[in-house]
């Protein structure tokens, strides 16, 4: 790989929100439950076979389209690593958690963390007729980190891999009045 091209890539993976431009522009309070059924809609439009269950009502203060990117790449990746993802959508505390089962091959534990690496490949299960190059996971990460949330890597219940999308859920006052669903919230930078 060319490395000035490597090196832009990790560049972005490691810019914190916010760097591009001063402002942060696209921040919303959204329905993180629609959010992530219409993500679900459109995997199964392209043929995936995907089960959601999302609770409404669980508002994140975000970058929808970072977030829906983020979203849809770790249903893609359910998708190419298993034959079906099952998605579900909670609120527990503070906390809006998505949580998507594969019934893949699953992710030994010790290579749970280094997957995060950009560019890392477990060669064993993921080979390069998939089409990924080991970014998926370290953008889904880096951009719920950049929302206050994580993604963690667990095994499923039934064998397979787990994926947890946690993010906090958004404030009172960060939440658009009734009949303003498209009302935006601008954030200067500090």
């Amino acid at each position: 790989m060319d490395k000035d091209f490597e090196a832009v890539i990790l560049s972005a993976c490691r810019t914190p929100i916010g760097s591009f431009g001063g402002v942060l522009k696209d921040i919303s309070a959204v329905d993180l439950g629609a959010l992530v059924e219409s993500v679900c809609e459109n995997a199964m439009d392209a043929g995936g076979a995907v089960e959601v269950s999302a609770q409404h009502g669980v508002n994140v203060t975000c970058r929808p389209v970072a977030i829906s990117r983020a979203v849809a790449t770790l249903i893609d990746n359910a998708l190419k690593y298993g034959s079906r993802a099952r998605v579900t959508l909670g609120r527990v505390d503070d906390c809006a958690v998505v949580t998507i089962d594969d019934d893949g091959l699953g992710i030994p534990e010790d290579e749970r963390e280094k997957v995060f690496a950009p560019f890392y490949r477990i060669e064993g299960s993921r080979n390069r007729d998939t089409g990924g190059v080991g970014l998926g996971l370290a953008v889904a990460r880096t951009t719920a980190r950049e929302h206050g949330g994580d993604v963690t890597l667990d095994a499923a219940e039934n064998g397979g891999l787990r994926v947890r999308l946690e993010l906090p859920v958004a404030t009172a006052s960060a939440v658009p009045p009734a009949g303003k669903p498209e009302e935006r919230f601008a954030l200067e930078k500090a």
